[in-house]
């Protein structure tokens, strides 16, 4: 299924080009016809439309409803949409959905907002329903706990849960908190060194372990974590495919998808259960940046290959979060007793390493999302793919700079220039907790220059969505994030005013973000991402219409109604097909 490309299309500039005609086939007849709408096709030639005609899984007509009239006969299907704006489904190319269904279903799942007393609450909860000696594990801790006085430590953990071995993720994903049967049962102690690129956090007095382990250490707890089984994957698998659909989204890229994940997206393709479209983003490994190696499961992708998985894609820690300060930048962080005042953050693989993987991956066809949280990791980033494009031509792959949070300007016209893909996380643009941590680590004058997006645009660089859930937010709905990246204030009304009111974008190129930029970051946006003839029929209907709604209600908007390939994968109580 996977198209050809030719070329970079930035942001929306040459969509008209890909879509070809909206004019109807000839004289063919329609299974299904979608009537009397507002349908916002993202092409610019003909951006909205009343109605579509779809035969089998495709688009037959894209047009007016009398155009669409002679498509129809007494075997068609006809919906009505009653003048409701419908588009096409929505592309997350940044996500962590499966671990996210797994913490959801089967382990120990509380808010980010909880005080630390409030997580050992939550936890001793989740003791009375296991057996003693069995693991606890789940999260998520807000990240910004490790900015507090007082830190996550090992006893409240022991006084939560004293008979059982307890392991619990940050909001982030960059940092583990245990407590001392984890940390037993994992062999870590005060002897223990710290792996590359991770650090245990120790007491300064007795040199113990806290129970806190950022970045690689996380990994020597997890390799004694008892694994799932696979059919508990493929459990969370059907989970986030229907949970998906009633948001609208209908493709998705796994950010460091796991082998037994990636293995339970393509078994659930052929078992005819995944309402998605997935690009499995395959993890690096906690050692594979240190022992120089591409990890096996990239070198055994095509295993995992299905109609709708594309395991083409690979995702590399460049630094790590800013909130445990260990992203790397330009210019030193905020002085702090954890580290010296020049201090500028901290690489999990180094600059000359990153662009040796570069080379070979693009070599390869494999596309690399790089995890960059400082600016001085996207420069990192930016030359790996300048050393890729220089070593192999250019091969067309879409490779990405994952966040983009802080870019020192000279590098945003990079974007362009080397085909790269700036992949945005806009729920989080807006005034609120993120921005009040990041100001405590990189001060009020680097803040005010993050999320840049509108400068992006305006630069000509290709654009992505990603989420990032479950990490930092609560939700996987796009709808806030379109919200916060078209008013940059906070969709959720908890903490008034703007930030970076000027980053804003308009509705439509944010759509477009949203849509077809996605697609094409896939490698398939010659088949979806946009409402025309011969793209495969994805669509959604929405319950109101952005464009005429004050955008400060977007974030308020429910799907009805959610078409794959022409066939219904959510319809809600309030619109139905007859």
């Amino acid at each position: 299924m996977k198209a050809p490309r030719s070329g970079c299309c930035p942001a929306l500039a040459c969509l008209a080009g890909l879509l070809g005609s909206a004019a109807p086939a000839q004289a063919q007849t329609a299974d299904t016809a979608f009537v009397n709408g507002r349908i916002y096709t993202v092409d610019p030639g003909r951006p909205w439309v009343e109605a579509v005609a779809i035969e089998d899984s495709r688009f037959l007509a894209v047009g007016s409803d009398a155009e669409i009239e002679a498509m129809i006969d007494s075997g068609t299907t006809v919906v009505d949409l009653g003048g409701r704006m419908a588009m096409p489904g929505i592309h997350d190319m940044h996500m962590h959905p499966v671990s996210a269904a797994m913490t959801e279903i089967f382990e120990c799942n509380f808010a980010d907002t909880l005080t630390l007393e409030g997580v050992a609450r939550k936890v001793e909860e989740c003791t009375a329903e296991r057996p003693p000696g069995t693991w606890v594990r789940g999260g998520a801790y807000g990240v910004q706990l490790l900015q507090a006085d007082v830190r996550p430590h090992k006893s409240l953990l022991d006084a939560a849960a004293p008979e059982h071995p307890v392991y619990l993720r940050s909001s982030g994903g960059h940092s583990g908190w245990a407590n001392s049967r984890a940390l037993e049962l994992a062999g870590i102690d005060r002897e223990s060194a710290d792996p590359e690129k991770g650090e245990i956090v120790r007491d300064p007095d007795t040199g113990e372990p806290t129970g806190l382990l950022f970045e690689s250490a996380n990994g020597l707890i997890r390799r004694v974590l008892p694994d799932y089984t696979p059919e508990q994957y493929r459990r969370a698998v059907q989970r986030i495919s229907s949970d998906f659909n009633r948001l609208g989204i209908i493709a998705i890229k796994d950010a460091a998808t796991s082998p037994e994940v990636a293995a339970a997206y393509s078994e659930s393709d052929r078992a005819d259960e995944l309402t998605l479209r997935v690009a499995t983003s395959l993890g690096w490994g906690e050692d594979a940046p240190a022992r120089g190696e591409i990890p096996r499961a990239v070198l055994e992708r095509d295993r995992y290959r299905s109609e709708r998985v594309y395991p083409d894609f690979v995702k590399i820690f460049v630094d790590g979060s800013a909130g445990a300060r260990k992203a790397a930048y330009l210019e030193p962080y905020q002085p702090h007793e954890t580290h010296a005042d020049d201090y500028r953050g901290e690489f999990m693989t180094p600059p000359e390493r990153l662009k040796d993987y570069l080379i070979q991956l693009d070599r390869m066809g494999v596309t690399v999302k790089m995890h960059c949280g400082g600016d001085a990791a996207v420069r990192a980033a930016l030359d790996a793919i300048q050393a890729a494009r220089e070593a192999n031509g250019d091969s067309g792959l879409l490779h990405e700079v994952a966040h983009a949070n802080l870019v020192a300007p000279e590098d945003i016209p990079r974007f362009r220039e080397l085909n790269a893909v700036a992949e945005l996380s806009p729920v989080y643009y807006y005034p609120g907790r993120l921005v009040e941590l990041l100001t405590i680590t990189l001060g009020p004058e680097r803040v005010a220059r993050i999320w840049p997006i509108k400068s992006f645009v305006d630069a000509g660089a290709h654009t992505v969505y990603g989420s990032d859930w479950p990490a930092v937010v609560p939700s996987a709905s796009p709808w806030r994030s379109l919200e916060a990246i078209t008013t940059r204030r906070d969709p959720e009304g908890r903490t008034p005013g703007y930030f970076n009111r000027e980053q804003a974008i308009d509705l439509a190129t944010a759509i477009g973000i949203f849509t077809l930029n996605g697609a094409y970051t896939m490698g398939l946006e010659r088949l979806t991402g946009s409402i025309a003839v011969e793209k495969l029929a994805d669509m959604i209907v929405l319950d109101q219409n952005l464009f005429e709604i004050p955008p400060e209600q977007i974030g308020d908007t429910k799907v009805l109604l959610t078409l794959l390939e022409g066939k219904v994968v959510h319809e809600s109580d309030q619109f139905s097909i007859p």
